[in-house]
C-alpha cells in the first residue's frame, strides 16, 4: 500500500547571495498554516514496510575537502563537482574557502584527488589566482582535467586545465563573455570527443540583481557556448531556439544540469517552478538542438499583474538528467508547490511538499497539474519521505525545518551504469535535530532497472545512505552523484556539517530558519555497493533482468528474523539458501513451484552466530546472491 503524506505549508524562502529568480520576486519569510493533504491515512512515526538501512560504515567515508563556504548550489546539483574516472581514480572539487568572514575574500575552487589507493591531503588554498565559485570539472585531453568557474556579475568566467589528472600545474585563462555582458554566471560544463577536446558550457547572463543588465529582453538568459580545441578558442554564445523571450521571462541560477555525453549526443535539462521543465538534446555534438517539454508550466510568461491559484504543484528547481547507453534521456526532479499573486509576486510553498518525479523520453509530457496520486499510479512518483514523524516536529509558526528553498525531497541526482541500472538520490529531513533544534537531512536512494523500450522496474526499497549511527547528528546535503560507476559501486560526494541550513542563505533572508554561524563543512565521499541497494553486478547476475528480482532483506543488520522480497515475472521452482563466509550452507528453504507474482519470505536466523552471511534466491536455473548481517 502506498504510504504518502503531503503537507503544504505556506513557507517562503529567500534567495541566496547568488540566487536570482525574477525581478518581481518577493520573499515571504513567515510560516502560516496552509493546505494539508494526507494519502492513505499516514500516522505519526509511520515508515513504509520497505524501509531499509545501509550496512556500510561511516569509517569508510573519507572527508576530502574542508570549506567554511557552505552554499554549493542555488538549485540543481548538476553533476558538476565530482568525477569518478574509468581507472578507479576520483577528482573532487567544491566552492572553497577557509575564511571566517561572510565576504570570503579567499573563495575559489578547492580540489582533491584519489589515486586509486588514497586521497591527497585536503587543500588549504584555492586553485585560481582570483576569487571564484561554482566549479564544474570534466575530463580534458587524453588524461587531463579541466574546470570552469565564475568570478562575479561583472567579470568573466575562469577556465583551468592540465594535461595529467591529479598532478601538475594548472593553466588559467578566461572564457569570453557574451557580447553586451562582461560576465557569465553559474556555469555547467561537459566534455566529449576522442580526447575530450570538445568543451560545452551552459551559463547565465548576470541578472540586474547580480550586477548585470537585461540581455536580449531577459533579466537572466541561459546561453550555450562550445570550444572544439580544448578551450584554446571559443565559439559565440548562443541563445538556443525555444529559450528566448518568446517562451520565457527569465531563468534562475543553477536551475539546469547536463547529462554525461553519449558519443556526439548531448542533453541538458532546465527546470524551475514558474517555467517549463524541458530538455535540450543534440545528436551532432551541439550543432543543432531539439527541445522536448517535460512539464508545461501555465505561468511561463506571467509576471506582475498575473495571478495563480492559492498554490500549484511545480518542480522545485532541483532537477537531474542522464543518458542511458542507448542515448535515451531520463529526467527527475523534486516536487514542490508555489503561488503567484497579482500584487505581491511569488511565494514558495515547496518546503513541506514532497515527491520525486521521474520521466523518460518514451513517456508523454507530464500532466500539467502534477497531481501526486496520478503520478504515483503512472509509476512516475518514485521517491518520498519515509519517516512521517518529521511532520510532527513542532507546530506553526515554529516548524523545525531549515531553509533551503527546495522540497522535502529535493537535491535530486541520477546516474545510469552500463548494465542499465538507474540510481536516483535525493535529500530528505530526518527526525534527528541539530543543536538549535532544526531537522537534519540525509541522502536517500532508490534503484531501477531499465528494460527494452525504456521500460522501468523500480526496486521496492528506498535506502538511507547515511544510516550509520555516526551520521545521527550530521547534516548531509548537496549530494553529487558521479556519472560513471565501477562494476560493483557507485559514488556520491556530499557536504557534511553539524547544523541544518546554509549560513550563506541566512545572510540574505529575514527571519531565516537554520544555521546562522560560519562552521566547518566537509566534502565527504560515499562508496556504495550496488548489491546493498538491490542490484546484481554485470551479466553474471542479470541474465534476464525482467524474469525475477530480489529486494534486500529487511531488517539488515538484524537478530532473529528477517524478510526477503521476491518478484517473479514467470512461474518456476523457487528456493532460498543461506551460506556463511566459508560457503557452508546453513539454511535451505525450497518453496517449490510458484506462479509469477510478488512474495515476501521470512527467514529465521535466530540459531546463527553473529556475522556476515549470503543468501541466494534461485528461480529455475537463475540465481541472485546478496549479503546480510546477523547481530
Amino acid at each position: 500500500m502506498k504510504r504518502f503524506l503531503l503537507i503544504l505549508l505556506a513557507l517562503g524562502f529567500g534567495v541566496s547571495v547568488f540566487a536570482q529568480y525574477r525581478a518581481i520576486q518577493k520573499n515571504r519569510d513567515v510560516i502560516s498554516l496552509g493546505k494539508k493533504q494526507t494519502i492513505d491515512n499516514a500516522v505519526p512515526g509511520n515508515k513504509p514496510d520497505n524501509f531499509i538501512v545501509s550496512n556500510r560504515s561511516v569509517m569508510d567515508d573519507p572527508q576530502v575537502i574542508m570549506t567554511t563556504y557552505d552554499l554549493m548550489t542555488n538549485s540543481a546539483s548538476g553533476h558538476q563537482r565530482f568525477l569518478y574516472w574509468p581507472d578507479g581514480t576520483m577528482s573532487a572539487t567544491t566552492t572553497f574557502a577557509q575564511d571566517q568572514t561572510s565576504a570570503y575574500p579567499g573563495r575559489g575552487t578547492g580540489y582533491n584527488y584519489f589515486n586509486g589507493t588514497t586521497w591527497g591531503t585536503p587543500p588549504t588554498t584555492k586553485l585560481e589566482s582570483v576569487r571564484t565559485g561554482w566549479p564544474s570539472i570534466q575530463p580534458y585531453g587524453p588524461n587531463g582535467e579541466c574546470i570552469v568557474s565564475h568570478q562575479s556579475g561583472t567579470l568573466p568566467m575562469i577556465f583551468l586545465k592540465r594535461d595529467t589528472k591529479g598532478t601538475g600545474a594548472w593553466t588559467q585563462s578566461e572564457v569570453p563573455s557574451v557580447t553586451g555582458e562582461t560576465a557569465m554566471l553559474w556555469p555547467r560544463m561537459v566534455t566529449n570527443g576522442a580526447n575530450h577536446m570538445n568543451i560545452h558550457i551552459i551559463a547565465m547572463t548576470p541578472p540586474t540583481g547580480n550586477g548585470g543588465t537585461v540581455w536580449n529582453g531577459m533579466d537572466g538568459a541561459l546561453l550555450y557556448v562550445r570550444s572544439t580545441d580544448g578551450g584554446a578558442t571559443w565559439g559565440n554564445w548562443q541563445q538556443l531556439t525555444g529559450m528566448t523571450t518568446a517562451e520565457y521571462l527569465a531563468f534562475s541560477g543553477d536551475s539546469y544540469a547536463w547529462a554525461m555525453p553519449h558519443g556526439d549526443t548531448l542533453a541538458f535539462v532546465s527546470s524551475d517552478a514558474w517555467i517549463d521543465t524541458f530538455v535540450m538534446k543534440s545528436t551532432d555534438n551541439g550543432t543543432t538542438w531539439t527541445k522536448t517539454i517535460v512539464y508545461n508550466s501555465p505561468y511561463n510568461l506571467e509576471g506582475t499583474g498575473a495571478q495563480s491559484p492559492n498554490f500549484f504543484y511545480a518542480p522545485d528547481g532541483t532537477s537531474t538528467i542522464a543518458l542511458d547507453k542507448n542515448g535515451n534521456v531520463h529526467v527527475a526532479f523534486g516536487l514542490g508547490a508555489d503561488s503567484l499573486y497579482a500584487t505581491a509576486g511569488y511565494y514558495y510553498y515547496r518546503a513541506f511538499t514532497q515527491g520525486v518525479v521521474y520521466w523518460n523520453e518514451s513517456m508523454p509530457m507530464l500532466r500539467q497539474d502534477l497531481d501526486p496520486d496520478s503520478l504515483f499510479a503512472n509509476n512516475q512518483l518514485v521517491g518520498w519521505v519515509l519517516d512521517t514523524m518529521i511532520y510532527y516536529q513542532g507546530s506553526s509558526p515554529d516548524y523545525a525545518l531549515a531553509s533551503y528553498s527546495i522540497s522535502l525531497t529535493g537535491q535530486v541526482g541520477m546516474s545510469i551504469d552500463n548494465d542499465n541500472n538507474l540510481f536516483l538520490i535525493w535529500t530528505c529531513p530526518t527526525v534527528n535535530l541539530d543543536p538549535d533544534g532544526w531537522m537534519l537531512r540525509h541522502i536517500f536512494e532508490r534503484t531501477a532497472t531499465l528494460g527494452t523500450g525504456n521500460s522501468v522496474v523500480w526496486n521496492d526499497n528506498i535506502n538511507d545512505l547515511n544510516s550509520d549511527f555516526l551520521y545521527t547528528n550530521t547534516e548531509c546535503m548537496y549530494p553529487e552523484l558521479a556519472q560513471l560507476t565501477s562494476a560493483d559501486k557507485f559514488y556520491v560526494m556530499f557536504m557534511a556539517d553539524d547544523y541544518a541550513g546554509a549560513y550563506m542563505k541566512g545572510l540574505n533572508v529575514t527571519d531565516y530558519a537554520g544555521q546562522t554561524a560560519i562552521t566547518e563543512n566537509y566534502q565527504t565521499i560515499l562508496s556504495v555497493d550496488k548489491t546493498s541497494v538491490g542490484v546484481g553486478i554485470g551479466d553474471k547476475n542479470k541474465k534476464d533482468v525482467t524474469s525475477f528480482k530480489v529486494s534486500p532483506n529487511y531488517p539488515n543488520p538484524f537478530r532473529g528474523t528477517t524478510s526477503i522480497g521476491v518478484t517473479t515475472q514467470k512461474a518456476g521452482n523457487l528456493s532460498i539458501d543461506v551460506t556463511n563466509l566459508t560457503g557452508q550452507k546453513v539454511i535451505s528453504i525450497n518453496k517449490g513451484f510458484t506462479n509469477a507474482g510478488s512474495y515476501r519470505y521470512s527467514i529465521d536466523c535466530s540459531q546463527l552466530s553473529a556475522g556476515v552471511y549470503f543468501y541466494t534466491v534461485t528461480l529455475n536455473n537463475e540465481s541472485r546472491t546478496m549479503k546480510m548481517i546477523v547481530n
